[in-house]
Parts: structure tokens; C-alpha cells; sequence
């Protein structure tokens, strides 16, 4: 539930945020041998250790921000070093996080995850750099609509994005050793439909799709994410109620709280801020109810309308069907 934040006289230190092409449909990385276990609701996954106030974040079109973004293709090939040790390395947390990007007034959305074991490397501007994890997201591709799953580096004491959210969900084994713990690959396959035991309407691959076009924006990313917690809730890869929401210091006003902790109460909304603090160091977010747009999927991919006993909150029209405003649609030639 997301509840609002009570002022102080004195506020606390705060606390840094921690298809045209047909794709490859091989597996990225050998499976673990021993079996997943279900997380379940009450489930718990270590927190993320204390760091630094962070750095500005790159432009997300700056060289540095390309340098340390990666394409399904890229992660394919693997021609990459310090990527294929990121997406091979362990993970213990598994987040989702709203952001604006600047000028913007719709929040987007990525999910995050975190190493169990940071990794040092040198980055394209030639500084020493530690990795804590990677953004996972639709980001679009070439001159058309296409979109394509992508992963980020997330540096410790770098500002990936200003957080106005961010969602923990239980993370399969995060409490258990860290042989036993899983990977960004495993998380990649399982999207592929290649890991878990799945009937054949969820083996098509999550991993590409075609946005919707609305006043300019790309729409369609929620959908996916959407698609991307039930498979990987129904492979028992991640719980579907979330376990806390992490940003500290934030009012969130209109929408003070949430119906409950599942996954379907939260994707349809919308943050919106000014990024301006008071003078107690809050950052005043406003929530607004904002239904799910549906991006185009390939052929024969099978849309999950209702899960855990509830209806997804997709647009729906005056006769209560899921829908997407066909002028939303790109026309493609």
C-alpha cells in the first residue's frame, strides 16, 4: 500500500536510491539443475546495501548511456566480456521502478535487478565503475515501431534515473545460497518461453513486439511488463505481490493508496512530479489512474487478459472490452 510519507521538523538523512526480423529462439545459458521453487507473497529478498549520494545520470541518449545498453542481438553474440559476465551473474532482488524522463509528464517503466556481486570495469569515458545490476526494458529500434527487450547497466554512485517508485516483488531463491540463485539470462529465457514448464500458447517469445504511436509517444511498454510478470510468475520466478515500495521521501497525492499489494493493482498508474523538493527534502509525486495500452505482439502470441483471479487493467471500451484506440495503431506500409 502506498501510504503518505509524514513530515518532520527535523527530517531523517535521506536514504540514496539504491516483427520484421524473426528472432533467435535458442537458449541464451545452460538451465539450473535444481528446480525453482514458488515464491509466495510473504516472501522477503535481502535489501540493497547503503551507497553514496549518486551522480547525475547520462543523458539516455549520450555515448556513455549507448555504450552500456545492449540489444537482445548484442547479448546473443555475446561479443561483449564485461555484458556476458552482467547478464550471467547471479541476482537477489527483482524491482519495478516509474521514472520521467526530462520534459516528459507520463512516468515510464523498467524492471530492475540487482548482483549478488557488483562488477568493476572501466567505462567508456575511461573511469572505474562498479555494476550493481541492470535495467530491463522495450526500448525501440530503427526507423519503424519495432520494439526489442534491452538491458542497462546500473553503476553504484551513478543515477541510472529519478526514481518516483520502485516495487520489490519476491525473487525465486533470493533467500537461499547464492549457487542456488538465478540469473538476468535465466529471467531472458524464461521470457523467451524456453525456461519452465509452459503449454505451447506461452512459448512465444516476449521479447519483441510493435509499439502504438499516440501524439508522439511510444505506447505499449506496460504491456509488456505486464506480459513479462505472468510468465514469469506462472514459471514461479517471481511472486506477484509486491513487498514494498522502496523511493523514501515522496507524497504521493491523488491516489493515496493501493487496493492491495498484487502486481495488477499498480501497473495502471501514472507519476507525475515537478522533481522539485520542499524544504523537508520531499518530493511531491501525483498519481493518476492510467489503464494499460496494448502494444502489437507477433502473430499467434497469446495475450494474458486475467491472472491471479483478476482482470489486468487494460483500456477497455463502453461494452467493457479490452481495446486499444485503433488511431493508436501505426500505420504500416
Amino acid at each position: 500500500m502506498l501510504r503518505k510519507v509524514s513530515r518532520s521538523s527535523s527530517p531523517k538523512k535521506p536514504h540514496p536510491s539504491t516483427p520484421k526480423k524473426q528472432p533467435s529462439k535458442r537458449r541464451l545459458f545452460s538451465t539450473p539443475s535444481k528446480k525453482m521453487e514458488t515464491p509466495t507473497k510473504d516472501e522477503t529478498t535481502p535489501t540493497a546495501t547503503v551507497e553514496s549520494p549518486p551522480a547525475p545520470a547520462p543523458p539516455v541518449d549520450s555515448e556513455l548511456a549507448k555504450a552500456e545498453t545492449f540489444s537482445m542481438e548484442e547479448i546473443r553474440r555475446g561479443r561483449n566480456p564485461i555484458m556476458n559476465i552482467a547478464v550471467r551473474g547471479t541476482i537477489n532482488r527483482f524491482a519495478l521502478e516509474f521514472y520521467l524522463l526530462p520534459g516528459e509528464r507520463r512516468s515510464r517503466s523498467h524492471v530492475l535487478v540487482d548482483f549478488d556481486e557488483k562488477i568493476r570495469f572501466r567505462d567508456a569515458e575511461g573511469h572505474v565503475a562498479d555494476i550493481k545490476g541492470l535495467a530491463i526494458w522495450m526500448k525501440n529500434v530503427g526507423d519503424d515501431f519495432d520494439g526489442e527487450l534491452h538491458v542497462r547497466y546500473v553503476i553504484e554512485g551513478r543515477h541510472f534515473v529519478e526514481p518516483l517508485a520502485r516495487f520489490q516483488f519476491p525473487l525465486v531463491n533470493a533467500d537461499k545460497p547464492v549457487s542456488e540463485h538465478i540469473t538476468t539470462i535465466d529471467v531472458i529465457n524464461v521470457l523467451q518461453g524456453l525456461l519452465g514448464q509452459f503449454p505451447a500458447i506461452h512459448r512465444k517469445t516476449l521479447t519483441e513486439f510493435t509499439f502504438r504511436l499516440h501524439k508522439g509517444r511510444y505506447l505499449g511498454c506496460r504491456d509488456a511488463i505486464t506480459q513479462w510478470m505472468i510468465r514469469l510468475n506462472l514459471a514461479g520466478v517471481v511472486g506477484w505481490h509486491y513487498t514494498r515500495q522502496e523511493v523514501d521521501k515522496v507524497e504521493y497525492i491523488g491516489r493515496q493508496a493501493v487496493s492491495g499489494r498484487g502486481f495488477d493493482t499498480m501497473i495502471d498508474q501514472n507519476f507525475a512530479s515537478d522533481m522539485v523538493r520542499d524544504e523537508w527534502g520531499f518530493l511531491s509525486v501525483v498519481v493518476k489512474v492510467s489503464p494499460v495500452c496494448r502494444a502489437i505482439w507477433q502473430p499467434n502470441t497469446y495475450r494474458v487478459i486475467k491472472h491471479a483471479g483478476k482482470d489486468l487493467p487494460y483500456m477497455k471500451d463502453e461494452n467493457d472490452k479490452v481495446i486499444c484506440n485503433e488511431q493508436w495503431i501505426p500505420h504500416k506500409d
